[in-house]
Formats: structure tokens, sequence, C-alpha cells
């Protein structure tokens, strides 16, 4: 699949509209004030294209939208257009800074206004860069996954749909 940047830039839609679940998607496009353009664009064109809506509840948007929670989880409605089909999961995850981070990760944060959500027009990324966005992506997966015992990637993907007020 490709990033989908000509047309939607999650690769969600090609996802979708191969059948695919559980599907987790990290929006790591450039979106400093949090308008997750990307997410709408991509839920917009797979209603009216594929007729599958994407559920998200109020208690798993709502931390995300608060910016207290690093992903939500959706209910891929297949059966919507499939009679019979099971319907998937969708985990999407969005960088974001929440202050349990480390020191350094904190120090870069407060040294670039728009961190995690920095524009890739200039690709020549320092170390400090580099290391920062590494260490926000692994101390969020960490957070997400907290108390998950192990298993498949459906398995974790319904573990995540079942913490509604989790704080990752």
């Amino acid at each position: 699949l490709s990033d989908g940047g000509h047309f939607e830039n999650l690769a969600l839609y090609e996802m979708i509209r191969r059948r695919c679940s559980p599907i987790i998607v990290l929006d790591s496009g450039c979106d400093p004030k949090y308008t997750y353009e990307d997410l709408g664009n991509a839920l917009r064109k797979i209603r009216i294209d594929l007729k599958i809506p994407i559920e998200f509840s109020d208690a798993q948007l709502g931390p995300l939208l608060d910016k207290t929670r690093r992903c939500a989880v959706a209910q891929i409605r297949y059966s919507c257009m499939d009679q019979g089909a099971r319907d998937g999961i969708l985990v999407y995850v969005k960088p974001m800074v929440r202050h349990t981070e480390s020191p350094d990760v904190l120090s870069y944060a407060a040294s670039s206004s728009t961190f995690p959500h920095e524009t890739t027009n200039d690709q020549w990324f320092t170390e400090a860069q580099t290391e920062s966005y590494r260490a926000l992506g692994l101390q969020s997966i960490r957070e997400i996954a907290e108390g998950f015992p192990g298993g498949s990637l459906e398995e974790f993907a319904t573990f995540l749909s079942g913490r509604r007020g989790a704080a990752a």
C-alpha cells in the first residue's frame, strides 16, 4: 500500500476496500492544531465511495480529541455493505505530547512549537529531532499497550476497544 498522499494520507481507504481487520493507523501528518484533517478525509471518502461507516464511540473519541489519550478505537461496519460480513476494528493512533515523556523529549518539544507535527518540507532531520520522534513513538505505544497481556493483533485491538477510559 502506498501512503495515499495523492488521495488520502492514511492509506486507510485501500485497507478498507480490501476488507482488512484489524487495522492500526498511525496518523503522523503535519497537524499542529489537531484538526484531524487526514482522518476526516479518509472517513468521508470511505463512507461516500465504499458505503462503509467507521464509527468511533464518544467514550473512545472524546479522550483522543481532549488529548488525554493517544489512540481511539472504531468499529468498521463491513456488515452495512456486505450482509453477514464480520465487522472490523480500527485502532487510530495520533502522536501528541502529554507531558509524560522523558525530559529530553519534553526539552525538544519546548524548542519546537509544532512537535510532533512538524512539516516535512525540510527532510534534513537533526539527531535531536529524530531521537525525539523515536522516543515519543516508543512512549506512546508503551502507554497504549499498558496492561495488554500479549497475543495477536486482533486481541490487541479488542483489548483497546474495551479500555474506554484508559489514559493511553
